[in-house]
């Protein structure tokens, strides 16, 4: 991926997107991607058939080049991790934070990461690094149906998680998915508890989308 360029952002109007409501405080936000593809296989998910379920890594000095040009000449205040899951490689992560830090470059940050993902050291580099939101997808509070959607975690663990990235300063929003065939008003009921229980910052309820590429197309 580093032999690619920085996408053009003139020829894309970026200037049109950077204020958005994301935040009270309207500070200017962009995107960029460290990675392409997941290692996961949640059913609802398309990215594996995108991306045939391989993961492709920037190096971070290439990664650190662009948000530096960012910073530059877009005076960007706030940058979102587009990537499917930013921590699924613990060590490119680690390194990640370690040059952004050794760089001097200070831009706070927010990206998707999966609770299987997360430990505490990793929380630790995160934060240092100005890691300043993560967004998790929790997908449903019913046992069963995250067994179904194969999401590969459980109940106790997403709590601890969100307790522990609560602990760490770190603000976190909790996507929920709801419209699985087989679920139930119950179903539906335990998210809505799970919910409460977890208190994210922030909140995403989405409907499934049967795209031709997952399973239940």
């Amino acid at each position: 991926l580093d032999e690619l360029p920085f996408p053009d952002r003139g020829a894309i109007k970026n200037e049109r997107n950077l204020m958005q409501a994301y935040h009270d405080e309207g500070v200017r936000i962009t995107s960029v991607l460290a990675s392409r593809g997941c290692p996961f296989r949640c059913s609802f998910c398309c990215s594996r058939n995108v991306w045939q379920s391989q993961t492709r890594f920037r190096s971070s000095a290439n990664l650190l080049d662009e948000i530096e040009m960012l910073v530059k000449d877009w005076n960007v205040q706030f940058l979102k991790f587009s990537d499917d899951t930013f921590t699924v490689n613990k060590e490119k992560v680690l390194d990640f934070c370690k040059m952004k830090n050794e760089r001097g470059i200070k831009l706070p940050y927010g990206a998707n990461a999966h609770i299987n993902t997360i430990d505490n050291e990793l929380l630790n580099q995160l934060v240092e690094s100005g890691c300043k939101e993560l967004w998790y997808g929790v997908e449903s509070g019913s046992p069963r149906i995250l067994k179904e959607i194969h999401k590969s975690t459980n109940i106790r663990r997403i709590k601890e998680v969100f307790k522990l990235t609560k602990e760490h300063g770190i603000k976190t929003r909790a996507y929920f998915l709801l419209g699985i065939p087989s679920e139930t008003i119950e179903d539906i009921n335990m998210t809505e508890k799970l919910c409460d229980e977890l208190q994210p910052d922030i909140v995403g309820f989405t409907l499934l989308a049967p795209f031709p590429t997952n399973e239940y197309f």
